[in-house]
């Protein structure tokens, strides 16, 4: 398949953002504070139902006290290793 899947790619941001946010210590409620949403938005966020916008994803990362280039290259490395592995199960 050619071109990127935005759902695998939406749940690998959500995934990375998770995981910093867990490792500053800082809970799902406290982050949607910082960026000024509702908890339910952020935990559409964390779970990949939301498409974040640039802005969503310039405060986020600042907040995650990351780059927005951070974020992002994080967040690609992880969907190349998922699509990855999906494609060597595949054809396996």
């Amino acid at each position: 398949m050619n071109g990127i899947n935005v759902t695998a790619f939406k749940l690998a941001m959500a995934r990375v953002i998770t995981v910093r946010r867990m490792e500053l210590y800082i809970t799902r409620p406290q982050l949607a504070v910082l960026l000024s949403i509702t908890p339910g938005h952020m935990a559409r966020i964390e779970s990949g139902e939301h498409e974040v916008t640039t802005a969503e994803l310039l405060a986020i990362a600042t907040a995650l006290r990351l780059s927005a280039n951070q974020l992002l290259t994080t967040t690609l490395h992880r969907y190349l290793h998922v699509m990855g592995s999906a494609r060597r199960t595949q054809a396996g």
